[in-house]
């Protein structure tokens, strides 16, 4: 291999098909090696013999040899590798005569030290839960792509049939087994003073990623490719077959994700705000007229196109949709004239890309233009990444907005179940969480007492926050 650079703390090696690559050390011991490669235009399969693989430690080779993959983790911009070594292919650097001569290979492995050291910083507790779960993962592995060779060898004609059949039955077992590891990751979790979250999360990341990351649905939380959490596609995950990865491993770890709390309780949630559309728009039937309807960061609309796709009463529903991201409403809008066509709806509908702080400088004009003219206004998911002050006055604004009779809802989600913790942890994906005493503080400032109701779900994780402003406001 030709002599190439390689930043301090790195590894270069040349892959199967002959390329030369080069990547960034993560993590070492004396039998494995983590690394990233960024820029991937062919990801290393597992087991892929790695000839050349040489690590780099403060500007001086301290392996020389090979490597064979041993979980591989595609994260779209780059690639981590974990990597198995040869005990015979070591540099014994250390106890090389000139390796301390000036002092700089010393200094380095010294910060090196200093930083694997932070690891005596974990709950010791926290490590046992963190093996079991690791250990339970690779052995459910193992077994997994040993159960899909069978069904691949068994049934080649109908596979994807028999694949789902057994897939079903390992889930029902899988999940509830994992369950009660998480469940103590959550206790655990719950005791680790502030000031060492970080070490956990970064501890949990390491040992559970390369066994989780391959779910369609963990990776995109993670990685949030459009810049934040709770995207449209990521609603799009919670709501199909769950049943989804490259392979029956990768399914049952993304059905794991989607069974747990915050997934259920976003569905529990379509089905609470398709029957507020119901409900509002028979009351506008009754009376003979229109109902106008405002939503805050539509998302995907999934509840509008139930709505439209089974409620007759819809043609009685004037939509105007707000989203501050353009490919979301693009993929609304798509959906929804879908919905509305096979349905054979004339619901107007109007989409408009437009962001909080955008409404917030509109609704602090002096003459509001929107003033009293919606009968629904519904904002759902928004406010579990807003801050108090900043939900206040948007509900305030709202219920300016909000025609006589007409019905403000806004969602949020409370912890009291265990799921806070892998979604921080693992996912990197933190939420603003509130009781619902907590969104009772939210209301507008106008409304009286009597005309609000704040509730939990039946999952116990939705807050729902119902405002009716009075008839003759």
């Amino acid at each position: 291999m030709e002599a190439t650079e390689v930043k301090t703390n790195g590894v270069s090696f040349r892959a199967a098909a002959g390329d030369a690559r080069q990547g960034a050390l993560l993590r070492l011991s004396r039998h494995q090696a983590v690394f990233e490669v960024y820029g991937e235009s062919r990801v290393l399969r597992v087991s892929e013999a790695l000839g050349e693989f040489q690590i780099t430690f403060a500007q001086r080779a301290v392996y020389s040899g090979r490597a064979v993959t041993r979980t591989v983790l595609d994260a779209g911009t780059s690639a981590i590798y974990e990597v198995t070594l040869n005990e015979k292919d070591w540099l014994d650097f250390l106890f090389a005569g000139d390796s301390f001569r000036n002092g700089a290979v010393k200094h380095q492995f010294e910060e090196f030290l200093a930083e694997w050291q932070k690891v005596y910083h974990i709950l010791p507790e926290f490590k046992v839960v963190m093996a079991d779960m690791q250990s339970f993962l690779h052995d459910l592995r193992l077994w997994v792509d040993q159960v899909e060779l069978e069904l691949k060898a068994r049934y080649p004609g109908d596979l994807a049939q028999a694949r789902h059949e057994v897939e079903e039955k390992m889930g029902a077992q899988v999940v509830p087994a994992f369950n009660a590891m998480h469940e103590r990751m959550e206790a655990l979790s719950a005791t680790i003073p502030p000031e060492l979250r970080g070490a956990h999360e970064s501890f949990a990341q390491r040992q559970l990623h390369p066994l989780m990351m391959c779910a369609p649905f963990g990776r995109r939380t993670f990685l949030k490719p459009l810049g934040y959490a709770g995207d449209y596609e990521m609603v799009n995950m919670i709501l199909r077959d769950p049943f989804e990865g490259d392979s029956m491993y990768a399914r049952l770890v993304n059905l794991w994700f989607l069974r747990q709390w915050p997934a259920e309780a976003h569905r529990n949630r379509i089905k609470y705000l398709k029957t507020c559309l119901k409900r509002e728009c028979l009351r506008g039937a009754r009376r003979g007229q229109p109902v106008r309807i405002l939503n805050l960061g539509c998302g995907p609309a999934y509840e509008v196109q139930q709505f439209l796709e089974s409620e007759a009463v819809s043609d009685h529903a004037e939509f105007t949709l707000l989203d501050f991201n353009q490919e979301t409403l693009d993929y609304a809008t798509s959906l929804l004239t879908v919905a509305k066509q096979r349905a054979g709806r004339r619901t107007p509908i109007k989409f408009e890309k437009k962001s909080v702080h955008q409404l917030l400088k509109e609704g602090g004009r002096r003459q509001n233009p929107g003033a009293g003219i919606y009968d629904l206004i519904y904002c759902a998911g928004l406010f579990d990444y807003l801050s108090d002050r900043t939900c206040q006055h948007l509900m305030n604004i709202f219920h300016q907005q909000l025609a006589p009779g007409g019905l403000l809802v806004a969602t949020n989600v409370d912890d009291r179940k265990p799921f806070r913790h892998m979604m921080e942890f693992l996912l990197d994906w933190h939420l603003i969480y509130r009781t619902p005493a907590g969104g009772a503080t939210l209301v507008p400032e106008s409304a009286s007492a009597d005309e609000v109701q704040v509730f939990n779900d039946d999952t116990e994780v939705n807050i729902f926050i119902e405002v009716r402003k009075p008839e003759h406001a």
